[in-house]
């Protein structure tokens, strides 16, 4: 009797160390669970920062400018002084004493507008960038800068019928006169900023002249 009695505690107290043990090591992993479902609502909510940041920084741009969803192209118009504005596309400035206005229309596109002074209103449909690497193509250039004096005007030229609005790129460039003598060279280029139609312009001695490729 005493021995089974002996044997029924054994189990009796066995069991419940075994049962004792399975507790301890359920509530360390529910704490292990926890600290890796705090660890990832931590990281959830930096990306989540991160993310409004972004956000955040993207509505400011577009709301200095218009976005032409349509061309993918960031549009800003603003005030250099009373009679000189500066229109900026994708980083590339022009500057101009024209009144420019906006409109957009149901495709998300925007079209920029001015008057002529014949009264008649023109749209611009080439943008400062497009105007600019048209430039830098025809004169074998890779970069408009201040580097090389290099200047954006957007003008109303022309006369009647034939008045339009059109980009002036005006860039210095160095030159030789018959291999010989060290010289700067105004070069420019005319293009059309309703048709994209481009005319480069160079001195009368540019024949006489050579010019770095760059």
């Amino acid at each position: 009797m005493n021995k089974v009695f002996v044997i029924a505690l054994f189990l009796v107290l066995t069991l419940g160390l075994v049962l004792a043990i399975e507790n301890e090591s359920g509530r360390g992993n529910d704490s292990s669970d926890k600290n890796s479902s705090e660890d990832r609502n931590q990281t959830s909510e930096g990306i989540g920062e991160d993310l409004s940041e972004q956000i955040a920084e993207k509505k400011e741009e577009i709301k200095s400018g218009d976005y032409n969803t349509s061309l993918g192209q960031l549009l800003n118009v603003r005030d250099l002084s009373e009679d000189l504005r500066e229109l900026r596309v994708n980083g590339v400035r022009a500057q101009t004493e024209l009144n420019i206005t906006s409109d957009t229309d149901s495709e998300g596109k925007t079209r920029l507008k001015t008057k002529l002074r014949n009264g008649t209103e023109a749209e611009i449909k080439i943008m400062p960038d497009t105007a600019s690497a048209t430039a830098l193509e025809r004169l074998r250039l890779k970069v408009c800068s201040s580097d090389n004096n290099c200047t954006i005007q957007l003008k109303d030229v022309g006369n009647g019928t034939n008045e339009r609005v059109q980009y002036e790129v005006q860039i210095e460039r160095h030159s030789k006169i018959l291999g010989i003598f060290q010289s700067k060279m105004q070069v420019s280029v005319d293009i059309n900023a309703g048709t994209g139609e481009a005319k480069t312009h160079k001195p009368w001695w540019a024949f006489l002249a050579t010019e770095p490729t760059e």
